[in-house]
């Protein structure tokens, strides 16, 4: 699938991706997860420098795939997805959301 298609869903909602890695059950019909190649750059990703990872959270990321930049971004939500998590080291409480985004729409 071309990364454009794969990510053409981006506006409707990012997936929430809980301390299981699995996208949640009613997002699932509205954009596919990031499977293959690129979940797995995002997993694997450790170019972080003090330039693009100042706060050392390893929590945003830019990669290539198939000739596309991507963002790639975690941000960490209450178990309500309401507001940030108070404690997001803290996976009783917390919930990941992962947005992959490509760069050219930011």
């Amino acid at each position: 699938m071309p990364t454009t298609e794969l990510l053409s869903c981006r506006s409707l909602r990012p997936l929430p991706y809980g301390p299981s890695g699995s996208p949640a059950s009613d997002q699932r019909h509205q954009c596919p997860a990031p499977e293959g190649a690129i979940r797995e750059k995002v997993e694997t990703f450790d170019a972080f420098t003090p330039d693009n990872d100042p706060h050392g959270e390893h929590d945003f990321g830019e990669l290539e795939h198939n000739g596309d930049r991507l963002f790639w971004k975690i941000d960490y939500y209450d178990s309500k997805m309401t507001t940030g998590s108070e404690d997001p080291a803290d996976p009783k409480q917390t919930v990941r959301l992962l947005t992959i985004m490509l760069a050219s729409e930011y």
